[in-house]
């Protein structure tokens, strides 16, 4: 671990400690598994499901719920799938783990009722939300770059000189950003 003067995170120490004791790549297999397993306690819990509860929902018997949540087997796909039925919800799997987001169980509600309103399934309306989180942040953080005039090559156009043809060479329209009523920056590429 660098030493830059500031406080190790938690985390950072959790890292190291399996880094020096070889059990980093153990720790990343096994984690989606234990966090999966506490989300459904936790699920099960908010919820006031038993495990014999939980059970009943997934045809099947309270001792495999139990060997679930203290990982005495590891679960089938279909041990999964009815788990996710049993509390309402479709399982959802990617190879893309690290980018995958799961709403906050306060939010969720929100989420369903834009969901209902548009008309959409609730995972493109999730998908949505995100990919507006994000081009939101890089909006402001163009802007803020602008403000403080940190932001290298960026030129300002009027609405109007964008409309005309302006001196828009080498500008993409991923890469403009409003900044005001009439105004907007854009990193010249």
């Amino acid at each position: 671990m660098k030493d830059d003067g500031k406080r190790p995170s938690i985390t950072d120490l959790i890292d190291e400690v399996q880094d020096e004791i070889g059990v980093s790549d153990e720790v990343a297999y096994w984690t989606p598994l234990t966090d999966f397993i506490h989300e459904t306690i936790r699920a099960r819990y908010v919820e006031g499901l038993s495990q014999a509860d939980l059970a009943e929902r997934m045809d099947t018997k309270q001792a495999a719920v139990s060997r679930f949540e203290h990982l005495g087997r590891k679960p089938s796909y279909d041990f999964v799938v009815r788990l996710a039925h049993a509390f309402g919800h479709q399982l959802g799997l990617t190879v893309y783990g690290e980018f995958m987001a799961v709403v906050d169980e306060r939010d969720r509600a929100e989420v369903a009722s834009i969901a209902e309103a548009s008309g959409k399934k609730t995972r493109d309306v999730v998908s949505d939300l995100l990919r507006e989180g994000i081009r939101g942040r890089r909006n402001l953080n163009n802007m803020q770059a602008w403000l403080t005039g940190a932001a290298q090559d960026t030129y300002l156009f009027t609405a109007d000189s964008l409309e005309s043809g302006g001196t828009g060479t080498g500008v993409d329209d991923t890469s403009v950003a409003g900044i005001g009523d009439d105004m907007v920056a854009a990193d010249i590429a």
